[in-house]
């Protein structure tokens, strides 16, 4: 009766035409997958700059691309062998620090005073100090750059915008 069933199933499956509100939700869900892979990857890049800037003082950060098996992501497809891969414990550490530099910063950018040492003490008391503190400094630092770059870059795209409206009218 279950194997009918499936059967049957799937027959309706062969025949079936999505709706356009179907395939728009599922073109956002690729898109959703996409921008989190992308942003992952990302992230291990991010974290393997910062164990590059402290590779000799703490060599325990991460390892050369070239001493690694290549792998299926973006930062071994990119390196000629010279670029750093994070740890796994290093990596889960840049997780933390992202993640709760979301939470404080929200989805624009937090205003009071002094974020960089508010926010690396947050993410160094939430790893129970297992990174050294100046590696959490500066990737809360390096994180915090490149939200400031993204949202620059959306203040110029909003103004070339309004110009090309302005001149059109």
């Amino acid at each position: 009766m279950y194997i009918y069933i499936t059967i049957f199933v799937a027959l309706q499956i062969k025949y079936y035409s999505a709706t356009d509100v179907e395939l728009e939700l599922l073109d956002k869900f690729e898109a959703t997958i996409a921008e989190q892979d992308i942003e992952s990857q990302a992230l291990i890049y991010v974290a393997g700059y910062v164990a590059h800037r402290f590779q000799y003082k703490y060599p325990q950060l991460g390892y050369k691309t070239k001493t690694i098996t290549p792998s299926d992501d973006w930062l071994s497809c990119i390196s000629r062998g010279n670029c750093i891969y994070p740890t796994a414990e290093f990596l889960k550490a840049a997780e933390v620090t992202d993640a709760e530099f979301n939470k404080f910063h929200n989805n624009f950018f937090n205003l009071e005073n002094k974020i960089f040492d508010k926010l690396s003490a947050i993410v160094c008391t939430k790893l129970q100090n297992t990174v050294p503190p100046e590696v959490i400094a500066c990737l809360v630092r390096t994180r915090t750059y490149i939200r400031i770059r993204n949202i620059n870059k959306k203040i110029a795209i909003n103004n070339n915008s309004y110009k090309n409206i302005t001149k059109k009218s």
